[in-house]
């Protein structure tokens, strides 16, 4: 991670020039799923060069083809870890009406995507979590999650204020760039979590790369992540 004073000169680079700013932050991200892309497709080729050996090669090419293919397979098994979801009680517009109608009216008011759950737990709190049904691949699912005793505690008003504040961070009309980024930083923190936890079986070709990116990424991108919640 960086010091406190990299992170200050970072900031003032952000406010001077936050388009540019934003742009390096892009083109990072898109690098490090450039490199993911990139390491499935190098043992896709692998695994089609080793069916291709048998014209040649015969029986031999058995031995190569079997070996590529099983980790081909432990490698992409490995992407596509289920994210664990959200835990809380699952409510539908039918059992809270008004606070439906909060949630479709902030929807609609800041063009954000759609909540596949909305979850009431006994936190203090309320928040948007996006879990991913393919794993790194993506294709995210959307949660809301509010707290009762926030609930309890806050005004109509009051209650539409904080979860405005969340819906902000999906929001595809307010601060666009700086949401995706937001969104990136969490998602490789997401990805850098998994492969520790499955590092004995990715270890070659993704945990190097992420225990060097994912901090740096999250490092660099902390500006923008701050300025964000700010906004």
């Amino acid at each position: 991670m960086y010091s406190q004073e990299t992170i200050a000169r970072l900031e003032q680079e952000l406010r001077e020039n936050p388009k540019a700013y934003h742009r390096k932050v892009k083109i990072l991200a898109w690098l490090g799923n450039l490199y993911i892309a990139f390491g499935v497709m190098v043992l896709v080729i692998l695994l089609i060069l080793a069916c291709l050996s048998i014209l040649v090669l015969k029986a031999f090419a058995i031995k190569i083809i079997i070996p590529v293919a099983i980790f081909l397979y432990v490698i992409v098994k490995s992407l596509w870890i289920s994210v664990e979801k959200p835990q809380g009680i699952a409510i539908q517009e039918k059992d809270a009406p008004e606070l439906f109608k909060i949630i479709n009216n902030l929807s609609l008011k800041l063009n954000s995507p759609s909540f596949h759950h909305v979850l009431i737990t006994d936190d203090f709190n309320a928040a948007v979590v996006q879990t991913p049904r393919l794993g790194i691949f993506g294709w995210y699912e959307n949660y809301l999650i509010i707290g009762l005793p926030l609930m309890q505690s806050l005004s109509v008003q009051q209650l539409t204020s904080v979860l405005a504040h969340e819906f902000g961070h999906l929001s595809k009309n307010h601060a666009k760039t700086a949401n995706w980024i937001y969104r990136q930083r969490i998602r490789w923190a997401q990805l850098y979590q998994l492969v520790e936890q499955n590092a004995s079986r990715i270890d070659i070709i993704f945990r190097p790369f992420f225990k060097k990116f994912v901090p740096y990424f999250a490092s660099f991108s902390f500006p923008v992540a701050r300025a964000n919640e700010y906004s």
